[in-house]
């Protein structure tokens, strides 16, 4: 049986406490009394912070307040308000309301704002929002000001306050946010507002929901309509006239008339009209086929009010383990997604939700958690169109009840807050299609309220399952079995044990979770992002195998980063206030140094808050890419096998297309969702075998899916270049070093172990060789220091050099060089080989525990030579052309007009790619780790430089220092410190291990 009405029969069974849902008026598409029935309220407003809440009142001039931009949060705009009782943020405008709005009645509208607060319109209070009261005994501010409870749609009836036809003065009184999330003061009006006409008799709800046949064919589409009477009299007759139509088209697919008896004085009359459609087009995240409800509403024969709402028809269940829409077993290839930009917070524009939607379907997301907060309604309608499904969350996140830290009183009060701000969010997203789960928390104890707000919300949305984000393994603070799906959060190789004694279908709310807080390592080396790429890939694949797991979230989608202009400005204590995420930066604006302050939790999205793609980004679209070859060798028959991974679409609903050289063909395939099959390419006829053919399938909905690079069975193999000369190898004993010759090759090493090699009398190798032990720094501390945030990276430290020999072995010579560092003691050798090519070896034993991210030998170059190019053994055949992990590719230290910027990116928006931003030690592509290397070189402008050649089981990683540049050769490079990532870990070191390696090198 259908698991989700036998809930809602128990539901029923049981009872549930009275719980007012909110009203939320729909916007009147027309209302024929009025020439313009809804008034935007978003520009500049007139705002004042730390400041009396009276401050507004009596004789003001306003005109020498500051502007603030509405939507958007104080802090993006330079704005600190301290956290006092007694102070307030204030914002304030006129508004000409026009005189045909008398005798209607006006509703002022929020589609959400943070903070506690209260609004006055021409001096009467219109309304007030509370967030939760701070715990009694609770000591760290931080902690009990998280959260206001904000990010929910709501409405006042301020009619009473308005005066039609004259200019109104709003004021909205704000306290600073107890809203801390983030680490980030997230106060202020951020999202839009408007007021809102309405006839004195109107449509206070309009819903759509939809039901399908037993064989997903035929659909009844379920318009609830609420009437209400807000007049001082009773209504006459009323009506309703319904028509569907297809999106955006004028094609009417059914319509309906509803008669309704009078409504008296203040009456409300909610209604159900059931409209069956015979065959419709369903909506599917690989289809999202949309509807248009439009509702006329009729007084006394005439039209009063008209208002319309886009919907798709699609059923959602849970049927004993599985998840399924229309019927059909579905994976969740998803996302949690911040509403988050650098410099306007959360108050993010429309065009730049639509960016965010359309970057996640082209990553092949087909799903979005909305952490942690219900998203812009906006987002929304996005999602509707471009087939996302959703998550929607509710505002509370980290409550736990009595802790030392986090404790927070559990009154009714709070109940009130959690079934208030639950409701809003389903009575304004519950037409949505796209929106397919309710989340009821983030990470919050369970207790008698959330258990209050889920039969609330089975009440009011039996058609959705719920989710608590819980892990459900944490028994005392989970849900008791009562929700649809269990929840669990970055669980690693473990949920496939702990999923098997759950009978729901289990969602991984949080997992995957990029590089972030360790800061240091990141500065270090950027490459950590492309190590977590296959980390990913096999961890997704394991997951999309098990039936059970309904898929999952990644952590995270966008950059939670803020940059917030502190100048001339107090915030205080900057750990106390931003908590321990902040990192000070300074900004260079003509020459002159201007504090900012970068909050938030981190860097932790696989797009950056400019919303350019990071090198996560592509592992990720080819792990969830619903397309995969089994392989990629072309065949004399041309044809390759395809699995067809999506839930819905057969692979003759795709584009293939292929390019080799300047010829170009396309391919075929007719494979069932969730089968596999073959594809056919066309017209590779003249393409010659040594040649690369590049294949891209494309999505009817217009984006990539897939890209392969394609080789031939029979393309002719590369010969091996041989890239050195034989020359006779002599040693010299210098007195205070050896001295050593091989051609046009000099090597010298003095009495303190330092390298350095010519070529013709160039300067190629100036010293080194050092010891790389790189220690892994899990820090989230604030860096307090200058900006751009450029940690060096050290190598071992005070190196004391013992006794010095060389000798002759065979052709070569061996020069041995014994010492010590604080870390470890051992030696190197530096061979010097007939053939051209040099190897350094070291062996060293640790005197200290350590976690190590890199081991290795360092070598000195003049910083000239800062021109890195590479040949890898790469995870992935094919890679963005400025991707840091492509298997063959080349990166200067920096690129011209790029200014240097911290680990966190640059302070404004730029028109280059991640790759290319640059801290002083190189840019991301230069300075991060090329894994399993088959030759990396360091040139300079000329080509002359370095080689480092190996079997692809060595790593290399360069960096420049003022006056070098630094290459690494390493035989060892791991997992950073970041614990949620669950792929990998820093590798653990006893004294007493010994760290050896050899590395080749050859003088260009």
């Amino acid at each position: 049986m259908n698991k989700k009405i036998v809930l809602f029969n128990l539901m029923l069974l049981a009872g549930f406490a009275h719980a007012e849902v909110p009203r939320l008026s729909p916007l009147p598409t027309e209302n024929p009394t009025v020439k313009e029935s809804v008034m935007e309220l978003s520009g500049v407003w007139q705002f004042a912070y730390d400041v009396k809440p009276d401050a507004w009142q009596g004789e003001v001039d306003y005109a020498k307040w500051d502007q603030i931009r509405v939507p958007g949060q104080w802090g993006g705009q330079g704005y600190w308000l301290e956290s006092d009782d007694e102070l307030r943020a204030i914002y304030t405008r006129t508004i000409d309301i026009p005189s045909d709005w008398n005798g209607q009645r006006v509703k002022l509208q929020f589609d959400g704002f943070v903070g506690p607060a209260e609004v006055f319109i021409n001096g009467k209070t219109v309304g007030k929002r509370i967030g939760f009261p701070r715990h009694p005994e609770e000591r760290d501010r931080l902690w009990s000001e998280r959260w206001g409870i904000g990010h929910t749609a709501f409405e006042w009836d301020v009619t009473e306050a308005c005066q039609p036809g004259k200019e109104n003065r709003m004021v909205v009184v704000m306290q600073k946010s107890p809203d801390m999330y983030d680490h980030a003061d997230c106060g202020g009006l951020m999202r839009p507002l408007r007021l809102v006409a309405l006839p004195a008799v109107n449509v206070s709800l309009f819903h759509v929901s939809t039901e399908l046949d037993e064989t997903y064919t035929d659909a009844v589409v379920d318009v609830e309509i609420e009437l209400t009477n807000e007049g001082a009299s009773p209504s006459g007759p009323l009506a309703i006239s319904l028509q569907l139509t297809e999106w955006k088209k004028d094609q009417t697919v059914a319509k309906a008339v509803a008669e309704f008896k009078p409504l008296a004085a203040g009456e409300s009359r909610t209604e159900h009209i059931k409209i069956p459609v015979k065959s419709p087009k369903k909506w599917d995240p690989e289809h999202p086929n949309l509807y248009m409800a439009h509702g006329t509403l009729a007084l006394n024969k005439k039209a009063v009010m008209k208002v319309e709402r886009s919907f798709g028809v699609r059923e959602i269940e849970v049927r004993g383990t599985e998840f399924l829409v229309n019927g059909v077993a579905v994976k969740a290839r998803g996302t949690n997604r911040h509403e988050t930009h650098p410099i306007l917070g959360r108050g993010i524009p429309e065009a730049m939700q639509r960016e965010d939607a359309e970057l996640f379907r082209a990553a092949n997301v087909n799903f979005i958690r909305t952490s942690h907060y219900p998203p812009d309604g906006r987002f929304l309608d996005i999602c509707d169109e471009v087939g996302l499904m959703v998550e929607v969350e509710a505002p509370f996140w980290g409550w736990h009840w009595g802790t030392k830290n986090q404790g927070v009183p559990l009154t009714d009060e709070f109940g009130d807050l959690i079934m208030r701000s639950t409701l809003e969010m389903v009575q304004r997203d519950r037409s949505h299609p796209s929106v397919v789960l309710w989340s009821l928390a983030n990470e919050c104890d369970w207790n008698e309220y959330f258990e209050n707000a889920y039969h609330a919300v089975r009440k009011l949305d039996p058609a959705r399952p719920t989710i608590f984000d819980m892990s459900f393994y944490k028994k005392k603070a989970y849900d008791n079995g009562l929700c649809e799906v269990a929840a669990s959060h970055y669980p690693g190789q473990f949920i496939f044990d702990l999923m098997k004694n759950e009978t729901r279908p289990v969602f991984l709310g949080e997992y995957a979770h990029l590089y972030c807080y360790d800061y240091r390592e990141l500065g270090y080396d950027p490459g950590l992002r492309d190590l977590w790429g296959p980390g990913f890939i096999k961890y997704w694949n394991q997951v999309d195998a098990e039936e059970q797991l309904m898929g999952g979230t990644i952590w995270c989608g966008i950059d939670s980063i803020f940059f917030i202009d502190t100048a001339g400005k107090n915030v205080g204590d900057v750990e106390q206030n931003f908590g321990l995420h902040a990192i000070y930066k300074e900004k260079q604006v003509e020459e002159k140094n201007e504090p900012l302050l970068a909050t938030g939790c981190g860097a932790w999205g696989f797009i950056d808050g400019w919303r350019r793609e990071k090198p996560e980004y592509w592992y990720i679209k080819k792990a969830y890419a619903p397309i995969q070859l089994s392989n990629t060798t072309i065949g004399s028959d041309a044809m390759l096998e395809i699995e067809n991974r999506n839930f819905f679409s057969n692979l003759d609903e795709f584009r293939f297309e292929w390019s080799a050289g300047d010829k170009t063909g396309t391919a075929t395939a007719d494979v069932a969702p969730q089968e596999t099959g073959t594809l056919k390419l066309k017209g590779l006829r003249g393409v010659a075998e040594d040649q690369s053919v590049i294949l891209r399938a494309i999505s009817p909905l217009g984006f990539e899916v897939n890209r392969w690079k394609l080789a031939f069975a029979d393309a002719p193999k590369a010969a091996d270049k041989k890239t050195t000369e034989e020359h006779a190898v002599s040693l010299k004993d210098n007195g205070d070093g050896f001295g050593v010759t091989a051609g046009s090759l000099a090597v010298k090493v003095d009495a303190t172990g330092s390298l350095q090699i010519e070529k013709e009398g160039d300067p190629i190798v100036t010293g080194g060789p050092h010891l790389m032990v790189l220690e892994a720094v899990a820090t989230r501390k604030i860096i307090t220091k200058h900006e751009p945030n450029t940690p060096a990276s050290p190598v071992c430290s005070n190196w004391k050099s013992g006794k010095i020999s060389a000798k002759k072995i065979g052709a070569d010579v061996v020069i041995t060089i014994p010492g010590s560092y604080d870390e470890a003691d051992g030696f190197f050798t530096v061979a010097v080989k007939d053939d051209g090519t040099f190897d350094v070896a070291h062996d060293f034993k640790l005197k200290k525990d350590l976690k190590v991210l890199q081991t290795g030998v360092v070598l000195d170059l003049p910083r000239v030579m800062d021109q890195l190019s590479w040949e890898r053994d790469a995870e992935l055949s094919i890679y963005p052309d400025d991707h840091i992990g492509r298997p063959v590719g080349s990166s200067p230290a920096f690129y011209p007009d790029v200014k240097r910027c911290g680990v966190f990116g640059p302070l404004s928006d730029v028109d280059y790619p991640w790759s290319q931003d640059a801290t002083d030690l190189g840019c991301n592509d230069f300075r991060s780790t090329k894994y399993n290397v088959f030759t990396a070189s360091l040139s300079d402008a000329d080509g002359n430089g370095l080689r480092f050649n190996s079997d692809a089981s060595q790593h290399v990683r360069c960096w420049v220092l003022p006056k070098m540049t630094r290459m690494l050769a390493a035989d060892y490079s791991g997992h950073g410190s970041e614990h949620h990532c669950k792929f990998g870990t820093p590798r653990e070191m006893n004294s007493g291990t010994v760290v050896v390696g050899r590395a080749t090198f050859e003088v260009k």
